[in-house]
């Protein structure tokens, strides 16, 4: 049952993150839920941020040997490398959560200089880009935040 509701929640949160895509206009506020994880609660603002970061790696790595056309290239049966990246992104993210809900079980635990470290960083990377990229993005500094 609970794979089931994994799965189901996996595919509203690919459909999101589908509708925002790589298009302008989007009519999605950011904080639309796409998927839960236990208590965690994962809005289309992180999970589109964490793409657009994902979409910014792979550019910068395979561009040059694939071309304008990379996205639109088919990587697995039927798959495009957008829909890949997309679904990779949002698995991530789910891993990510369920490290996070078994983090005492190991004793790991961010402290007060952590948290501080990362208001800081998140601070300073809504600082250093301008309005349009970050709203772009979805990159508010609470998602930023999150992700880090």
């Amino acid at each position: 049952m609970k794979k089931k509701i994994v799965s189901l929640a996996m595919a509203a949160a690919m459909l999101a993150v589908s509708v925002t895509g790589c298009g302008e206009g989007s009519a999605l506020t950011g904080n639309e839920i796409v998927a839960e994880i236990g208590d965690t609660k994962i809005n289309v603002g992180l999970a589109e941020f964490y793409a657009r970061y994902e979409q910014a790696q792979y550019e910068t790595y395979y561009m040059s040997y694939y071309g304008d056309n990379m996205w639109s290239m088919p990587v697995d049966g039927n798959m495009t490398y957008e829909e890949s990246v997309k679904n990779n992104a949002l698995y991530a993210l789910e891993s990510m959560y369920v490290i996070e809900d078994h983090a005492d079980e190991y004793g790991v635990k961010l402290t007060a200089e952590d948290e501080a470290a990362l208001e800081k960083a998140a601070k300073a990377f809504v600082e250093a880009n301008d309005a349009e990229v970050l709203e772009s993005i979805s990159g508010t500094e609470e998602n930023v935040y999150e992700l880090l």
